[in-house]
């Protein structure tokens, strides 16, 4: 080891019994066991999570605080009281409760930082996995931590990739990307950098590697293994399973993500003050979104990003520079409203949004126009230099390959994919193993018809059928057609699951979650059996042979306007699923609940006096909502579905006057 120097290794623990087993394999497996140090934030009750305190290795160089599980807010609150546990120490390593390491780990995590070829080295990655007690992943391949997707919350996933054939590692390799469960560098990362306690637990990585390099900080994936991460963890109690508010967490993370990394997107309303948890100085995010080839407004990912080296390179740059027929595909198609455009990609399904420079680019190479009158255009359009100019572009074309709507682009997938997914996605694995029991005795069935699909549903307790049927009576037929499908509510010692065709769906979830689950995965099995041209995120009514759309985001006011139309005397068409009609643009009716936030009792409380007798439901998005069924009279039958004739995009605004703006 380097002269003298030291090591603080950082543990956020959470009811987890590998945490001792973790903290004995370090101080056995180091070189130096004396000059390391570390600090454990433990989340955990002395009774229930006894065994978790079997064996205390080397106590004298461990610090510690203690909290109880309900006490815990979340990874980022306790890496935090980790980090408060550092005292000086030359180095610090950031790892989870659940690893195993190489023999002189301590010494070969040194060497490697020495071989980075930066001042400000971070070595981190997805490492290969063990099962306990001691089984190693066996001939682990060098791997790079690399980006896997953005998901719909606009979290960015990573995941670790071999080295393509052929291709060996004699360094570390420059990597964008961050691993939360292996972070070592000097010391100085942990001076600068304070933990952000809002963050819950998802988010949490795509924040670390984006403030790291703001701070000055270089990130490197290891050119050999130097230790090992538990992945499955079944048996471990996970802080989302014990805190049945985690999701007002999340929701908070997600705000918090927004103001770090788009505040230009954020409203004034919606702003949130980062405090000390922000990004650096030392480089912009601008500058990391060309690096890492990620684009945090329109959760894009540029082609370069998908294939090995993953971040930005001269070769990349070159690459697109001499390609001089750039060429718009088919299957994409550009929307202007205003400046902006929005291109829909319907290879993939998916709508991007792009600022005035960007539709203009767009529409010039619709036009044929070349790279050299691209980049004097933009000069002249949005004053940049030449290189600014040039770089813009090579962005622009690096995210549109990255979304395939260029001629010549394929989908790209992520081969060679090594990292399992981290805990929360280990849910996934978890339903593939969970079976309906073959005594299953039902308390109560009833058969409901959705569009043109049949369902029969059995609730396995009262409460299930007490909670549950009231939101979807408006689809209650009698049981005089075989079901198509058939869905099952279940209770068990982790909760309760939904099971769909004999297949669980959700699992291990709050009875106040389940009602958005099983009316999404009724509609959305509904939805698949009729053919439609495109389905409309919309509320819609009608009044004397009017149908209006009212396409909003959530948060708009969208079903408050529309349950506000019903009382009226306006037909109820649906308050959030529009599906419409190939021929005519007919919107066919999908009469869900509508969906009443809390927040919007006090407006419509006089209107509807009932909402205060409906079961309140927790939604994935953070927020409690009733599903009020309609007024059966006001429901538009199928038979009597028309054209839409007018579209309003409510957006709602505190205090403003309510007007009807023309859109261009």
């Amino acid at each position: 080891m380097t002269s003298s120097a030291t090591i603080f290794v950082l543990i956020a623990s959470y009811r987890d019994i590998e945490c001792q087993w973790t903290i004995k394999d370090l101080f056995e497996k180091a070189l130096y066991p004396d000059r390391i140090r570390i600090g454990v934030c433990w989340q955990a009750d002395p009774v229930a999570d006894k065994d978790c305190f079997k064996i205390q290795a080397r106590p004298g160089q461990v610090r510690t605080v203690y909290f109880l599980p309900e006490e815990s807010k979340g990874l980022g609150w306790a890496r935090q009281q980790a980090q408060a546990l550092w005292q000086d120490e030359d180095y610090a390593l950031q790892i989870d409760s659940h690893m195993r390491f190489v023999p002189n780990w301590d010494e070969l995590m040194l060497e490697t930082l020495d071989a980075c070829a930066s001042q400000q080295p971070i070595l981190t990655v997805y490492p290969p996995g063990y099962t306990p007690p001691h089984h190693l992943e066996e001939q682990t391949p060098v791997r790079v931590q690399c980006i896997k997707e953005f998901n719909a919350s606009g979290i960015l996933f990573y995941t670790a990739k071999a080295l393509p054939p052929g291709l060996e590692a004699t360094a570390p390799i420059p990597t964008a990307c961050c691993a939360g469960g292996f972070i070592f560098g000097p010391s100085r990362w942990l001076q600068v950098m304070a933990h952000d306690p809002g963050i819950y637990f998802n988010g949490e990585e795509h924040a670390l590697a984006a403030r790291l390099w703001t701070h000055g900080f270089d990130l490197f994936s290891p050119h050999k293994t130097l230790l090992y991460h538990y992945y499955k963890r079944e048996e471990s109690p996970k802080h989302w399973s014990d805190d049945p508010s985690w999701h007002d967490k999340h929701k908070q993370t997600l705000a918090r993500l927004r103001q770090l990394l788009t505040p230009d997107f954020v409203s004034e309303k919606d702003t949130v003050d980062l405090g000390p948890y922000g990004l650096g100085s030392e480089r912009s995010i601008a500058d990391f979104e060309a690096w890492s080839g990620v684009n945090f407004a329109s959760n894009s990912i540029a082609a370069f990003a998908k294939t090995f080296p993953y971040v930005r390179t001269d070769d990349a740059i070159a690459s697109i520079k001499a390609n001089k027929n750039i060429q718009v595909s088919d299957n994409a198609v550009l929307f202007i409203i205003d400046e902006e455009g929005f291109l829909f990609s319907s290879l993939r399904g998916e709508i991007y949004r792009m600022n005035s420079a960007a539709t203009w680019v767009w529409c010039n190479l619709e036009e044929g126009t070349d790279w050299e009158s691209l980049v004097s255009g933009l000069i002249e359009l949005c004053g940049m230099d030449q290189t600014s100019a040039e770089n813009a572009l090579f962005n622009l074309v690096a995210h549109w390959h990255g979304q395939g709507v260029l001629v010549g682009d394929e989908e790209s997938g992520l081969e060679n994919d090594l990292a399992p997914e981290r805990e929360q996605e280990q849910a996934l694995q978890e339903l593939e193993e969970c079976f309906l029991p073959e005594s299953f005795q039902y308390h109560a069935e009833q058969y409901y018809r959705i569009l043109d699909s049949f369902f029969c549903v059995q609730f396995g307790e009262q409460k299930h059928s007490d909670w549950l049927m009231p939101l979807l009576v408006q689809f209650e037929v009698s049981p005089n057609k075989k079901a198509e499908h058939k869905i099952v509510i279940v209770q068990d010692q982790d909760g309760h699951s939904l099971f769909c065709d004999k297949k669980v769906v959700h699992h291990n979830v709050s009875l106040s979650r389940m009602g958005p689950y099983l009316k999404n995965e009724m509609l959305m099995l509904a939805l698949d059996k009729i053919d439609y041209m495109l389905a409309l995120h919309a509320g819609v009514v009608e009044k004397n042979g009017k149908v209006i759309a009212l396409p909003a985001k959530s948060g708009d006011g969208k079903s408050t306007l529309v349950a506000g139309l019903v009382k009226a005397g306006y037909r109820y068409y649906s308050d959030e699923m529009a599906p419409l009609s190939r021929n005519g643009c007919r919107a066919t009716p999908v009469p869900l609940g509508i969906c009443v936030k809390e927040t919007a009792f006090p407006v419509l409380q006089e209107l509807y006096p009932e909402l205060v007798n409906l079961q309140l439901s927790d939604r994935d998005d953070g927020q409690r909502a009733v599903y009020m069924p309609p007024p059966i009279e006001a429901i538009v039958s199928k038979e009597d579905a028309c054209r839409i004739n007018l579209i309003v995009f409510p957006r709602y605004q505190k205090g403003a006057q309510t007007q009807l703006v023309p859109v261009g």
